[in-house]
This record gives C-alpha cells, sequence and structure tokens, in this order.
C-alpha cells in the first residue's frame, strides 16, 4: 500500500514522528493487521498523550477489532484535545450504534469490506448473489431439501437489506438517544429525518390498511417501505452531483409510484382497463428499488471535487 511506504519512509528519518506513525497505523488497519496498528498508536500515545488524530486513530482501530467501549473513551478524548475533530465524531457515531448487536454484526462486515480493494468487494457481492440463486435452484429442484434451504435464502435477502439500510435507519435510533443526537453531524441529522419521515409513514399506511382496511392504503404502505431502499443509497452518497443523481433516481421512482396512483384514480370502476399500465408501474418500481443498491454502491465510491 502507498501510504504504508511514505510512512516507512519518513520514520527512516525519525522514528517518532507523530504523523507517519498515525499514517502507518492507518495502513495497518487498512491491512487487517490490527495488532500492529495498536502497538503502533500504542508507542505513539506514550510519547505524545495529548496528540488528538492518535486517539481517534486508536479508537477506529479498537472498532475495527470489536470492542466499542475502549474505541469510545479515545474518541471522547480525541474530541476533548481538538473539539472539531470530524474524525472522532464519526468515529462516537459508529462506537455508539455498535453498542446495538444487530448494529455492531453490520459493522464489522461494513469495516472488513473497507479493508478490501474494490474488484474483491464486488467479488463478494456478486459471489452472494450467484450463491443465492444456485440455492434458489437446488431448492426448487430439491423440494425435500427446500424446508433447509429457504431459512439460508431468507437469512441473505435481509442480511443484504441491511446492508444498504442499516446506517442511515440506526443514525435515526442515535437521532432520538440522548447523548447521541449531539454526535451526529448535520447532514446525518437531515439523513435520519428523511428516513424517520419514510418509516413513519410506511408504518402509518400499513396499520391503515391492515387494521382499518383503508383502501389504497397498501399502496402507501409499499410505496413509503420500498422508498427506504433508494433513500439510502442516496444518504450514503457524498455531497455534490452523486447524490443529486441518486437524489433523481430516487424521486423519479417515487413519481413511478404516483403515476400508479393517478392511473387507479382514473379508472375507477374501469381498473381492467389501466391494469396492465399498473401492473408495468408496479414492476418498474419494484425493480428500480431492488436494483437502487446497485446504483448506490457505484455513485458512493465517487468523491466529488470540491
Amino acid at each position: 500500500m502507498r501510504h504504508a511506504r511514505y510512512a516507512e519512509r519518513g520514520l527512516a528519518i525519525d522514528a517518532e514522528d507523530v504523523a507517519c506513525n498515525n499514517l502507518r497505523a492507518a495502513a495497518l488497519i487498512k491491512l487487517g493487521r490490527r495488532a500492529e496498528a495498536g502497538a503502533t498508536l500504542d508507542g505513539t500515545l506514550a510519547r505524545n498523550p495529548e496528540d488528538a488524530t492518535s486517539h481517534a486513530m486508536q479508537g477506529w482501530a479498537l472498532l475495527h477489532a470489536g470492542d466499542p467501549r475502549r474505541a469510545m473513551e479515545h474518541f471522547r478524548e480525541s474530541l476533548r484535545l481538538d473539539p472539531g475533530g470530524d474524525w472522532a465524531k464519526a468515529g462516537i457515531v459508529e462506537a455508539l450504534k455498535a453498542r446495538n448487536v444487530l448494529y455492531g454484526l453490520m459493522l464489522r462486515y461494513f469495516l472488513f469490506m473497507s479493508r478490501m480493494s474494490g474488484r474483491v468487494q464486488w467479488a463478494i457481492i456478486l459471489g452472494g448473489y450467484l450463491g443465492n440463486q444456485a440455492l434458489r435452484g437446488l431448492a426448487q429442484a430439491q423440494p425435500r431439501w427446500a424446508p433447509w434451504i429457504w431459512p439460508l435464502i431468507t437469512t441473505y435477502v435481509v442480511f443484504c437489506l441491511m446492508t444498504w439500510i442499516s446506517y442511515p435507519l440506526f443514525n435515526l435510533f442515535l437521532r432520538l438517544h440522548p447523548f447521541g443526537k449531539y454526535a451526529l453531524s448535520a447532514d446525518q441529522k437531515r439523513g435520519a429525518n428523511w428516513v424517520g419521515a419514510c418509516v413513519f409513514l410506511a408504518l402509518a399506511f400499513l396499520v391503515a390498511w391492515l387494521g382499518f382496511g383503508v383502501p389504497l392504503s397498501e399502496l402507501g404502505a409499499i410505496t413509503f417501505g420500498f422508498l427506504l431502499l433508494p433513500l439510502a443509497g442516496t444518504l450514503a452518497c457524498h455531497e455534490g452531483w452523486p447524490r443529486r443523481l441518486m437524489a433523481a433516481y430516487t424521486a423519479l421512482l417515487f413519481s413511478t409510484m404516483m403515476a400508479t396512483l393517478l392511473v387507479i384514480v382514473l379508472w375507477t370502476g374501469r381498473i381492467d382497463r389501466g391494469q396492465a399500465l399498473v401492473d408495468r408501474l408496479n414492476q418498474i418500481f419494484i425493480w428500480g428499488t431492488l436494483l437502487s443498491g446497485f446504483a448506490a454502491n457505484a455513485l458512493a465510491r465517487i468523491r466529488p471535487a470540491r
């Protein structure tokens, strides 16, 4: 890794240089060599206990090691030394969310993927998809095995959905946390508000549909439930044209369902005439939301020039 080579060159000149040691630790974390990174940071902090960057780096090293409690201590110390440290603030958010068992598992997956190259990440994603398709084929070809295969398929689908929506969804939970709400950035708060509105509307329409039989409420529940996927993808993109493009994609999907509602209303009593169009619009919406994760994954890798 290029950063590691630069750090080693700097350390050859000055073995106690703080910036070079921090850079070396960052490279080691990226390579998955957490023990070496921790040892490097321990030495740096022993010599420079008041360095905010080293404390933030140690916090992230501990998060990678699955220890959010100790990570939080270093993030807090980093913010005490440098109240404007964005890296430490981001670490506090992740450490708070990691206390939830479910998000803790998701965070381990995210950190694992962050250590992989782009090609390896896509290989893992495509491998999971192809493996899932193979399991589906096996369940259909061998019905006697289906009771053991379908739980695996369901777990995979739920896991995929959580990889898309867990980050903004748990930001929403943190938005309601007495301390966590202060750790979120303004952008994260806005994202949590959007997700909260979407979740509220989906649940409200679901209750209206199942509890009171309100006409067309199932359309609202489906619309706002599935919109969580492209909305989460939009929030995952960096501010600038990638986020604007993903936001336009999300708005287009929402417009598709509004067009569906319009067709149903216009063809009241004569729905057979518009049923084919309704079915086509619904297919576009469902497939659009399911494919939004791939579009967002590609756009999220782009960091626009400031």
